[in-house]
């Protein structure tokens, strides 16, 4: 039986470079996903996209892919290159399982009091430095949830997070932000984080909880580069901003979608939003278009900013205006 390796999860090599899944389809029989970890003797080093590219480049090509697909270079390592496969559900799985301490007892707590809330445990993951073996005590703790309506349940319990959960501080907002590195001000990026609902803080940990679920689309490409560009557009179309990539219609003579791979800018807007947006132009064979926003984690040229409306000077971070409070309101109670 065929593996399946799910965004979020991670795969290792023999050469002990441990990769996050980052899309649900193989291709060319390779997994698409990117390194982010290296081994050494004395446990894990964590990459930047700079430095991790930079070191594919010159040690490890194998590892390194031209898309067809999307006319670019990737990272995807092929199957029979896969030493280990660590799944984020099997992951917390193990650890509500047995006695924990550090950040493994502190992601137990998290998913022990979103279950006494009515989240099923079958439905969380652990991903990131934790899943690898990698924590460290400043580290954050990634949960990954694999159904949609509990997600935006999730995300209606932390809009007012219930004891021991807190919000993030005017100080643990500064510190996402430097880690994260967006062409944002800080003001900017604690505002369009603020209104997505997926952190908080427990035991002077940041949580943060993501959407593992495929966002559906009919064009199949392959894509080709058109050159960056900026652009501002109407958002007519939220339903998928929390997927895998992440996806919004726009209202613009240029592109039909914004999408994005990158955690960055997942949920970074909502329907009727009027957005500056800054990524790369793709077209395919019949004549579909989009811009994908954030080739890296940092994404420290791209962004996907909100224009404030002039009727909503204060961008008040409230439910107004989210279609996923909507449609699913009777959930929700």
């Amino acid at each position: 039986m065929t593996a399946r390796y799910l965004p979020r999860d991670y795969i290792v090599s023999a050469e002990g470079l441990a990769f996050a899944v980052v899309e649900f389809q193989l291709e060319s029989d390779r997994v698409v996903a990117y390194l982010r970890y290296r081994r050494h003797d004395n446990g894990w080093q964590k990459l930047t996209s700079k430095a991790a590219a930079t070191l594919l480049d010159t040690d490890y090509p194998e590892y390194l892919f031209f898309s067809e697909q999307r006319d670019t270079l990737i990272h995807a390592v092929p199957r029979d290159r896969i030493a280990e496969h660590r799944s984020a559900r099997s992951a917390l799985a193990a650890i509500c399982s047995r006695a924990n301490r550090g950040k493994t007892a502190v992601a137990r707590h998290a998913a022990d009091l979103l279950s006494k809330h009515g989240v099923p445990l079958r439905q969380l993951g652990v991903s990131g430095s934790l899943l690898v073996g990698a924590e460290r005590d400043d580290s954050d703790i990634d949960l990954v949830c694999y159904d949609e309506i509990i997600f935006h349940q999730i995300r209606h319990l932390l809009r007012d997070p219930p004891p021991p959960l807190e919000p993030l501080s005017t100080d643990q907002w500064a510190r996402s932000y430097r880690r994260r590195q967006p062409a944002l001000s800080l003001a900017e990026y604690r505002w369009h984080e603020g209104r997505k609902y997926n952190k908080v803080m427990l035991s002077s940990t940041k949580i943060d909880i993501s959407l593992v679920a495929p966002s559906p689309h009919n064009d199949t490409g392959p894509w080709m580069k058109q050159g960056h560009m900026d652009i501002e557009a109407l958002v007519t179309d939220d339903r998928y901003a929390f997927h895998t990539p992440a996806r919004w219609s726009i209202a613009h003579p240029q592109a039909a979608e914004v999408l994005s791979f990158s955690a960055t800018f997942t949920g970074q807007a909502r329907r009727g939003d009027r957005i500056a947006v800054r990524g790369a132009l793709e077209t395919d064979p019949r004549g579909h278009s989009h811009i994908v926003v954030g080739q890296s984690r940092e994404a420290e040229d791209a962004y996907i900013r909100v224009i404030p409306r002039p009727d909503d000077p204060s961008h008040a971070s409230d439910g107004k205006g989210d279609s996923h409070w909507e449609s699913n309101r009777h959930m929700l109670r």
